[in-house]
C-alpha cells in the first residue's frame, strides 16, 4: 500500500506543478513554454539540487541554497525549485525533509488561491507526518485538504483522500474503522476499473488488518482474493510475495502444515 501511496502521490504533485505554474504564468501574464511551465529542470541543475538535498542540510542552509540557484538560472524560480525539491525528497522518502519544504511552498505568494496544488501539498504533508509517526499531525493536514475537497471536488483524489484516512487508522491502531476505508476503496477501483495491481494491495492490507485482529477466515479471503487477481492477471511478480504472505499468514495461526509451500 505504500508502494501505491507513494507512486499516487509523486504523481500528482508533478501533474500539479505543471497546472500552478500555468496559474502563476497567467496571473503574472509571462509567456512560459511548456517544458518550462512542466517544471522539467535542465539535468545539470536537477542534479545539483538533488545533490544539495542529499546533504541533509538545514532549512535555512537548503532554502539560501534555492535562492542561489534562481540567481545562477534566470529562467527557474524560487518557486520551482521549492516544487521540485519537495517532489524529490517524497521520491527518496526523506519525509522529515519534505516536511518543511512543502510547509515553504504553502507560504508562496503562487500558492494563495491554487487549490489543486494546496490540496495535493496537504495531502503529501499528511503522509509524511504519517510515515514520521505521527498521526494526529498528519489527521490535522488531511483535513485541510478534505476541506479543499469538498469546496473544490476532483474524483481523483477520492482514492488518495480514502487511502491516507485508513493508514492514519492502521497507525493509530484502529483496525477495525481502517478496514471500512479500504473497503470504500475496493468499491472504488471495482466500479471504476482501478488498475489490478491497486485493487491486490488494498486487499492485501485488509487481509494484514483481519489477521492483526485475529480474524483467520477473513485475513485468508483477502489474502486469496489478491493471489486469484495476480494469476488471471499473470502478475507474477506480485504473486510470489502474496503466496509467501498467505503461507505466513497460515503460520501467525499456527496452521504450520499449511504455511509450508
Amino acid at each position: 500500500m505504500k508502494n501505491l501511496r507513494n507512486t499516487v502521490f509523486t504523481s500528482l504533485l508533478f501533474l500539479v506543478l505543471f497546472v500552478s505554474n500555468i496559474y502563476a504564468n497567467n496571473n503574472n501574464g509571462q509567456d512560459r513554454n511548456i517544458q518550462e511551465s512542466n517544471n522539467h529542470l535542465n539535468a545539470q541543475l536537477l542534479d545539483s539540487l538533488t545533490a544539495v538535498l542529499n546533504r541533509n542540510l538545514s532549512l535555512a542552509e537548503l532554502l539560501k541554497q534555492l535562492q542561489t540557484f534562481t540567481l545562477d538560472n534566470q529562467d527557474v524560480s524560487y518557486f520551482d525549485l521549492l516544487h521540485t525539491a519537495g517532489e524529490v525528497l517524497i521520491e527518496k522518502k526523506k519525509y522529515k525533509s519534505a516536511l518543511p519544504v512543502l510547509k515553504e511552498l504553502l507560504n508562496q505568494r503562487d500558492a494563495r488561491g491554487n487549490n489543486e496544488l494546496l490540496l495535493t501539498a496537504n495531502l503529501m504533508l499528511s503522509e509524511s507526518y504519517n510515515e514520521e509517526h505521527l498521526p494526529d499531525s498528519a489527521a490535522l493536514f488531511l483535513d485541510k485538504a478534505e476541506k479543499i475537497y469538498a469546496e473544490h471536488p476532483r474524483k481523483r483524489y477520492e482514492a488518495l483522500i480514502i487511502t491516507q484516512r485508513a493508514s492514519i487508522f492502521d497507525l493509530r491502531g484502529e483496525s477495525l474503522e481502517a478496514i471500512k476505508e479500504y473497503q470504500k476503496l475496493v468499491n472504488i477501483y471495482l466500479n471504476d476499473d482501478g488498475e489490478a495491481s491497486d485493487l491486490t494491495e488494498v486487499y492485501s492490507k485488509i487481509s494484514i488488518l483481519h489477521t492483526t485482529l485475529r480474524n483467520y477466515e477473513d485475513a485468508c479471503l483477502y489474502m486469496d482474493k489478491a493471489i486469484a487477481i495476480c494469476e488471471n492477471q499473470k502478475l507474477y511478480k506480485a504473486l510470489v510475495g502474496f503466496y509467501i504472505n498467505r503461507g505466513t499468514l497460515e503460520h501467525e495461526f499456527g496452521n504450520f502444515e499449511k504455511a509450508r509451500p
